[in-house]
């Protein structure tokens, strides 16, 4: 669906998981799969984006209830993506310098419990603190 020459990594996310499948009684927060984001579906993917980034290719990887995004995004054929956190106010901002340091900070803040439910049953991030060792101890970079 995505073309020939989508990255590896890429076609590896959406093995994983291809969205969320809507439910009677569901609520937006019961598809978080990190604090306020769930995962876009693959035909979701085709929608009309309305993105400015400094890369020619990418691809939304989750999104929140409105506008923001992290997208996979690369320069060219066979070039690894790096993960563009795209905040509504904000300049695009890459924050992961690949999909697998995406899925490594999230495979440890639930190993961790810096990810959690809260009181009301949301994932949330209950450990601001935890979060930032984790984030600088797997991409290298000083948290935000």
């Amino acid at each position: 669906m995505l073309g020939p020459e989508l990255p590896a990594a890429v076609h590896t996310w959406f093995s994983w998981c291809d969205g969320v499948e809507d439910a009677p009684g569901q609520s937006i927060g019961d598809c978080w799969v990190i604090p306020g984001y769930r995962p876009v579906a693959l035909a979701e993917t085709r929608d009309d984006w309305y993105v400015e980034l400094p890369y020619p290719h990418w691809v939304p990887l989750l999104r929140d209830g409105a506008t923001d995004l992290h997208v996979a995004a690369w320069s060219a054929a066979g070039a690894e993506p790096v993960v563009v956190s795209l905040l509504d106010p904000g300049d695009p901002v890459v924050e992961y310098g690949s999909i697998a340091e995406l899925v490594a900070v999230t495979n440890t803040c639930f190993a961790r419990s810096v990810y959690a439910l809260d009181e009301s049953g949301l994932l949330d991030l209950v450990d601001d603190a935890g979060y930032d060792a984790i984030y600088e101890e797997i991409t290298g970079l000083p948290a935000t």
